[in-house]
């Protein structure tokens, strides 16, 4: 499967939602941020442990579209 960079995808296993930054020849460089730890983290992982998902702004994180969810 190809990935474009900002899409957004999710292992196949599960997961929370990442962002595609590059494919790479090692695999697809990808991006995502840990509420938990509330910080951003990355990882390179094979194309094949991972699926396209449909990914929505959360209305009520106050998202208009612009952004990181409203950040001014």
């Amino acid at each position: 499967m190809k990935f474009s960079p900002g899409d957004v995808v999710m292992l196949k296993s599960g997961s929370v939602p990442l962002t595609v930054v590059a494919a790479t020849e090692e695999g697809i460089a990808l991006t995502w941020y840990a509420d938990t730890e509330e910080t951003f983290h990355s990882a390179i992982l094979p194309a094949d442990c991972l699926v396209t998902t449909a990914h929505e702004v959360d209305e009520e994180d106050g998202g208009d579209g612009e952004g990181f969810g409203g950040v001014e």
